[in-house]
This record gives C-alpha cells, sequence and structure tokens, in this order.
C-alpha cells in the first residue's frame, strides 16, 4: 500500500524549483543580530495532538490519489490456500523444518 501512496506521488525532482527558507530565515536573524536589531522569539512548539493511526492514514492517501488499498492481511491469507507441511501462519512446521 504504500509502494502505490509513493508511486502515484512520484515526480521528477528538479533542485532548482526548491529553495532552503530555513537557511534564509536564519541567515536574516544573524543579520538583524548583527547590526542590532531586535529579534523576535519563535512561536512554542504546538501541543502533540495524539497518536495516529497510520494504517488508516495511509489508506486515506492512497484512496485520495485513486488507488485502491490492498486487502488487509488477514483477508489475503483466507484467500490463499493452505501449503502442504504449513502451520496456520503459512510458516513450515517444526517437523518440516527438521526433516
Amino acid at each position: 500500500m504504500a509502494e502505490q501512496l509513493i508511486d502515484a506521488l512520484s515526480m521528477t525532482w528538479d533542485p532548482a524549483g526548491f529553495h532552503d527558507t530555513f537557511q534564509e530565515r536564519v541567515a536574516a536573524l544573524i543579520d538583524a543580530e548583527r547590526t542590532g536589531e531586535t529579534v523576535e522569539k519563535a512561536e512554542p512548539a504546538a501541543e502533540p495532538t495524539g497518536a495516529v493511526d497510520l494504517m488508516e492514514a495511509l489508506r486515506g492517501g492512497v484512496e485520495r490519489v485513486g488507488g485502491r488499498p490492498p486487502r488487509n492481511a488477514a483477508a489475503r491469507r483466507q484467500s490463499r490456500p493452505a501449503r502442504a507441511g504449513a502451520c496456520a501462519t503459512g510458516l513450515p512446521t517444526a517437523a518440516k523444518a527438521r526433516g
């Protein structure tokens, strides 16, 4: 699902189209202090809003860009036939692994 989102949002990157605004602001603050101007303190950082469900955020991103999110892992396991000598997880059983 993450690969779908990345592919949908990918573009060629042209570094000439971007500039470092952070570096510009820092340089402006240094120049202001050097000339004796008063420098205002930055606003305090925003308060944390709590935990985010990353899978829901990823699904939402895929849906926004028009991709179809893949079925969840449980649905994939149910739709695939079990292999001989494998337990319910799809991993080889201990007897098969040794044998």
